[in-house]
């Protein structure tokens, strides 16, 4: 949900989405085996903004992926106004093949 704190002006400043108005799923580009060595998992984030109208400024999301082998780790997209965003394509190693890797958005800051 979309807040603001008002000025006396009754202008909007210092603006912040909440973390469960965006999801983040993981494309598995490709998923490496190396037996008991564990597995790499290539990924890339595709997000959906679920319930902001209006968007109309650029922010960066932040999200953890969860089951990788070296635990919880911090990735970033950076979203535009228009609704087109940036990510980086990502390696995580994995205990064991066939580790399932979450997403989950945990900040969302406006630049």
């Amino acid at each position: 949900m979309l807040a603001g704190r008002s000025s006396n002006d009754g202008a909007v400043d210092d603006f912040r989405w909440d973390p469960t108005d965006f999801t983040v799923q993981l494309i598995v580009l490709e998923d490496e085996c190396y037996g008991s060595a564990g597995g790499l998992v290539t990924f890339e984030p595709d997000l959906t903004v679920d319930s902001i109208e209006d968007w109309d400024t650029d922010a960066t999301i932040v999200y953890e992926i969860r089951g990788g082998e070296d635990g919880a780790e911090t990735h970033r997209i950076e979203l535009k106004a228009d609704g087109q965003y940036r990510y980086s394509e990502e390696i995580v190693g994995t205990a064991e093949c066939g580790d399932r890797l979450t997403a989950e958005v945990v900040r969302v800051l406006s630049r």
